[in-house]
């Protein structure tokens, strides 16, 4: 058996949530989205096994706001380091990763739920991600 060679460079693969959802690894999705949220795009990685998978929404009207939620072994890895800001919110466990990339406003957060984890970035205030995060049930 041969094995593609994966850059680093190499983008993740885009994919149908049907295939991302069928990922090998636990997954939790939410059960609550902003009014307007519509799902733009599913990527994953390219490793084999997938080490991630990303679900990209557009909040409308006019795309006012975007919110990714990445998970995978990958995040669980990330939520083995120690955040400046760790708290736990009833079933949840909550990892402030700060500031992200791209738009000053932008908040990220690894939540943790039964030893599941998630990353959430978006540019919605961090109250919404809190929502978000309280919503995450695993995916069915």
């Amino acid at each position: 058996d041969e094995y593609p060679v994966i850059r680093p460079s190499d983008p993740p693969l885009e994919v149908e949530i049907e295939e991302a959802l069928g990922a090998p690894f636990p997954m939790l999705f939410p059960r609550w989205l902003p009014d307007g949220a519509r799902l733009v795009k599913c990527m994953m990685d390219r490793a084999q096994p997938p080490e991630w998978v990303a679900f990209s929404w557009a909040i409308d009207p006019g795309y006012l706001h975007h919110l990714d939620i990445r998970q995978g072994p990958a995040i669980g890895e990330d939520a083995l380091r120690t955040y400046e800001e760790e708290f736990t919110d009833g079933r949840l466990k909550v990892k402030v990763a700060g500031r992200g990339p791209g738009r000053p406003q932008s908040n990220a957060i690894l939540v943790g739920v039964d030893e599941v984890w998630a990353e959430i970035y978006s540019d919605l205030p961090m109250e919404d991600l809190m929502r978000i995060a309280r919503s995450l049930e695993a995916a069915s």
